[in-house]
Order: C-alpha cells, then structure tokens, then sequence
C-alpha cells in the first residue's frame, strides 16, 4: 500500500525529470539557433546518458517552439500600423468644406431656377434641404479644420 512517503518521493521526481526536460529543451533552443543540427543535438543529449527518445522529443519541442516564435515575429511584421499623416484631418475637413459649398451652390441653383421659371405669384421649389445639408457640412468642415 503506497504511503505518503512515496507520493511525495514520485511528486519529487516527477519535478526533476520536468526540470530536466525544460533544460535540455532550453540547451536544444540555443543549439538551434546557433545553426546546430537537430540530429547532431540529439546525439549531444544522448551522450550525456539520456534516452534516445526523451532526447528526440526535447529536440522537437524545442523546434516547435523556435517556429512559433518565428510565426509570431513574421506575424508582428505583417502587421504595420498606418498612420495618416499630420495634415489629413485637416484636408479631410477642408474635403468637408467643399463638399459643404457645392451642397449650397447646388441648392441655390436649384431654387434660383425653380423661381425664374415659376409664373408671377405662382409656385417654386425652395431647396432647403440641400442647403441646409451644406451649410452643415461648411460649418462641420470649419469646426474640424479648427480642431486638427
């Protein structure tokens, strides 16, 4: 019948072979990327008197984790962050602006002419909708321009 002596005498050993892995897999990382072969690590670890698996499995791992780091640095650089240049903002509101005033000329146009071919005393189309659509958008655009 196991006792707790020997829970915590495999619960200790169990550490140290985890330790152990971790070091060898770590040594395996820095031969990788010191340009050492996989198969010549393999047989480094060997000699030292561990098992040709457990090295063999060391060694992968380590590869596993020497091209995740890869993927994420490839990763990392494919992904830029664009930054708009200083003056966008203000060419996006003076953008805002024109649109604003062609709004308006469009508008007054359209009432203009409306009312120049409308009979006296009779009916035209008073566009007020496009001209208060830009009047909005020259005073948004002279807003923003002021912000930036």
């Amino acid at each position: 019948m196991p006792t707790d002596h020997d829970s915590d005498a495999v619960a200790r050993a169990q550490a140290q072979v985890d330790r152990e892995y971790e070091v060898m897999t770590q040594h395996s990382l820095k031969s990788l990327l010191r340009g050492v072969e996989a198969d010549t690590i393999v047989a480094e670890i060997v000699s030292r008197g561990i098992n040709q698996r457990y090295a063999e499995a060391c060694v992968r791992h380590a590869i596993t984790l020497l091209n995740e780091e890869r993927r994420k640095a490839a990763a990392a650089k494919a992904i830029t962050v664009i930054e708009a240049p200083p003056d966008a903002a203000k060419n996006a509101a003076k953008f805002q602006m024109i649109l604003g005033c062609i709004a308006l000329v469009l508008g007054a146009l359209v009432t203009a002419t409306s009312y120049g071919m409308a009979e006296p005393g009779g009916k035209y189309l008073w566009a007020y909708g496009v001209l208060m659509v830009g009047a909005w958008n020259v005073l948004r655009g002279l807003w923003k321009y002021s912000k930036a």
